[in-house]
């Protein structure tokens, strides 16, 4: 199988933009007359940075009548089935890349002519947020946590559809930054992923913490 991705428009990070990045697990069905088929329920694949997906001893078996549809989403969720209601929920940690991808829910469906060739262009299902933060000339930042706040974390996912539903759950803090130090006049930009949703008027949504030190916006 083969991949790509749809560029983020939002940003210019390049984390996962142009294509899966190597070695995030893919969860494939294939689907027929509303039923996986053989090797076609949540199957594992993995993605090899260049715009592959591979498998290990995974077969899907067409059916001999009737059409094929994939579908493909990643981070592959184990327990999810094709049939029952799922519930996608980011990390409350994306300082590193493996809580950032953990985060990024990505879907795709293709309806190919045969199994031997199967191309999948993934689309992004949740929202990115791009924050920059910046020191003037007489500050100096030492060891902050940099967290998006007051925002729910879950939200019910369609396989079928790609559709996100509304957010759920308890309001978390999600850390995008973490033991950062900045120089006077220094800055960096952070990124984290977010359910859509809407938030109250007037809401703090950033806050960074430095020793006994916050600021809030």
């Amino acid at each position: 199988m083969t991949a790509s991705m749809q560029p983020i428009t939002r940003t210019t990070n390049s984390l996962q933009d142009a294509q899966l990045s190597q070695d995030v697990t893919v969860g494939v069905y294939g689907v027929s007359d509303g039923n996986t088929i053989t090797g076609g329920d949540n199957a594992d694949y993995t993605a090899d940075g260049s715009g592959n997906l591979t498998t290990t001893g995974n077969t899907m078996t067409w059916p001999a009548a009737g059409s094929v549809a994939i579908y493909a989403y990643a981070p592959k969720q184990e327990l999810w089935t094709y049939s029952a209601d799922k519930t996608f929920t980011v990390a409350t940690d994306q300082s590193s890349d493996t809580g950032y991808l953990a985060s990024d829910l990505v879907w795709a469906k293709a309806t190919p002519a045969s199994q031997e060739t199967v191309n999948l262009g993934f689309a992004h299902k949740l929202s990115r947020i791009q924050l920059t933060v910046s020191t003037d000339a007489n500050t100096t930042l030492t060891n902050a946590t940099v967290q998006i706040v007051n925002t729910k974390t879950s939200a019910p996912f369609t396989l079928a559809t790609g559709t996100v539903g509304t957010a759920s759950g308890n309001t978390e803090a999600i850390t995008i930054g973490s033991s950062i130090t900045l120089e006077a006049n220094g800055n960096i930009t952070l990124y984290g992923i977010l359910i859509p949703q809407t938030v109250a008027a007037n809401t703090t949504l950033i806050r960074i913490t430095a020793g006994d030190k916050v600021w809030r916006f």
